[in-house]
């Protein structure tokens, strides 16, 4: 978030909680990339990452496996859900150990086709080094038996609504396969690969047998939502700025985000790059 922003909402903070524009309680899914010191786009750093924990242990947040927990009612104390995409080691080194002394759930969204060999996602391959490695087949099987819960970003990652459909089902399904075959246990939860999804994706995935997906929208999740279409935060480094979101401060900006990603998908159609890398 830029300091902009983030000055705007410092600004706007007391009234926006005063008016109370956010419904109470509900469920937060919040998302990360890589776990590591490196400073970059995908990065949160490792103190930082134990600074969010702590302020939502302190907090009173409820943090819940999204696989099996459903939407918190209304009234109930507020939940979050923690998840990671595209599966950089630096999540099974960095951040499981900090989740598994706590005692608290998370979801690691994997790859299948770039758990073999020495893969890097193209957005990585200019600047490979350890932030790039990414997790392999063993590892994410000893994650699973470690009980973290191991979820689908896709085949191969490619920006779903660019797609047909014949080969967007290949994509949400075939990877579920991939991974149950690998893990000997099922898999029911998807995140879409760059936030990209629409209604016909959503079918998709619900056709292939999932329970829940994960976008990159902006949001609380409330009983009336959509178990496919999870409003999920990609949350930054900055401790302050990761307050801001979890307070919901950020969550007018979700008109921009749909607007954003309408304008992906159209430039997807024409063929043109989606311009959304790793997430």
């Amino acid at each position: 978030m830029t300091r902009r922003i983030g000055a705007l909402v410092e600004r706007a903070a007391g009234p926006l909680e005063g008016r109370g524009l956010a419904r109470p309680g509900g469920l937060t899914v919040i998302g990360y990339h890589r776990i590591d010191d490196t400073g970059g786009h995908l990065s949160v750093g490792v103190e930082h990452f134990k600074s969010h924990l702590d302020w939502i242990d302190e907090s009173g947040f409820d943090v819940v496996d999204l696989t099996t927990a459903g939407f918190v009612q209304e009234g109930a104390r507020p939940s979050v859900a923690i998840t990671f995409d595209d599966g950089y080691l630096s999540v099974a080194e960095s951040a499981w150990p900090e989740l598994k002394a706590r005692g608290w759930p998370a979801v690691l969204y994997v790859v299948p086709g770039y758990l073999d060999g020495d893969r890097a996602f193209p957005w990585d391959t200019s600047t490979r080094g350890s932030h790039a490695e990414l997790v392999d087949r063993s590892r994410v099987r000893e994650l699973a038996r470690d009980g973290m819960t191991i979820g689908s970003h896709s085949l191969t990652h490619r920006y779903l609504p660019g797609l047909s459909t014949a080969v967007a089902r290949a994509e949400i399904l075939d990877s579920r396969r991939a991974l149950e075959d690998l893990l000997g246990q099922e898999v029911v939860t998807f995140s879409y690969p760059m936030g990209g999804w629409n209604a016909s994706l959503r079918d998709l995935v619900a056709e292939a047998g999932y329970a829940t997906a994960v976008t990159v929208t902006r949001g609380r999740n409330h009983p009336d939502g959509d178990p496919l279409a999870l409003r999920r935060p990609v949350v930054e480094s900055d401790p302050a700025d990761f307050v801001r979101t979890m307070k919901g401060y950020y969550d007018w900006l979700r008109p921009f985000d749909r607007w954003r990603e309408t304008r992906r998908q159209a430039r997807s159609h024409e063929g043109l790059p989606a311009n959304h890398a790793g997430l």
